[in-house]
């Protein structure tokens, strides 16, 4: 079986929930290394940062704006996106974690996805259109298939 080089999920308003789709990629044909590497998955979503002035009450139910919470800093956009992405990838184990700030970034590049982000444009005030770029590892499918779990 060969895996594509590039897969590209250009629907910014729900393109982290088909993300779940790749626990069903055979873990075993990835090649983390050597000239082909493993597919490259590029995601755009939407995407706000935290509200500080909220705390962790109250806010939009929209997708990406989530209130910031006094454990956790405020996450600008981008990490918000990044966080969607991890959530997709990797669901919490509550509904009551969705969401929530919990270092997506540092858990994906643990499992060596190289995570890539970039500021495509500005759709309304404080909402980003973000383009979420990382690596599909045979470490992340694996761990999406329940196999290397904290």
């Amino acid at each position: 079986r060969v895996l594509p080089h590039h897969l590209v999920l250009n629907f910014p308003l729900a393109s982290p929930d088909f993300l779940g789709a790749l626990r069903w990629w055979p873990a075993s044909d990835v090649a983390d290394e050597g000239a082909e590497g493993p597919t490259r998955v590029h995601v755009y979503t939407f995407a706000r940062g935290d509200d500080p002035d909220k705390g962790g009450e109250g806010g939009e139910e929209e997708k990406g704006y989530q209130n910031s919470s006094s454990l956790h800093p405020p996450r600008n956009a981008i990490e918000a996106a990044v966080d969607l992405v991890a959530d997709g990838l990797l669901p919490p184990l509550s509904l009551s974690q969705r969401g929530s700030p919990r270092g997506g970034r540092a858990t994906l590049d643990g499992l060596g996805c190289r995570v890539v982000t970039r500021e495509v444009r500005d759709v309304a005030p404080g909402k980003l259109v973000v383009l979420v770029s990382f690596d599909a590892t045979s470490d992340l499918l694996r761990r999406m298939q329940g196999y290397d779990s904290e």
